[in-house]
């Protein structure tokens, strides 16, 4: 846990970083069927640690869902223990009290592991327009 990079190395790190998140984040533009995401670019993607803290955003972010996001995932991280989750698994929440009081913004989360261990988890936090009854609020989900 207390392993140092030197500058060069931590530089080379977080840029690879960065490239992942903005990855995730030209995936979702290029698969979007929403014209408020594919267009206007209304959402951010973000990583956390696995305590839902936030490690690094996409350089598209948008700063109101970033930290919207930021709280609402250390929400549902803190309230399901790391054993809970499992590989494959995505939460999806619209909750109003953990995503800044919008309906519309809806969060998709998901766990990362390596060799069988929580690591970290990922999450886009996106504007949609949402048609009929809204996505259960994640203390419901489950």
């Amino acid at each position: 846990m207390g392993r140092t990079f030197d500058p060069i190395t931590l530089e080379i790190l977080w840029r690879r970083l960065i490239a992942i998140v903005d990855e995730a984040d030209g995936s979702v533009a290029r698969t979007a069927f929403s014209s408020l995401l594919r267009d206007a670019h209304d959402y951010t993607c973000m990583f956390t640690d696995r305590q839902g803290r936030e490690l690094a955003q996409g350089s598209f972010a948008t700063p109101g869902q970033s930290g919207a996001m930021a709280l609402g995932v250390k929400a549902l991280v803190k309230q399901y223990p790391v054993d809970f989750y499992q590989p494959g698994d995505v939460f999806i929440t619209n909750d109003p009290w953990a995503l800044a009081g919008h309906l519309n913004d809806v969060c998709v989360m998901s766990p990362i592991f390596y060799k069988e261990r929580l690591v970290a988890f990922t999450a886009c936090v996106f504007h949609h327009r949402l048609r009929g009854r809204s996505l259960h609020p994640f203390r419901e989900a489950l």
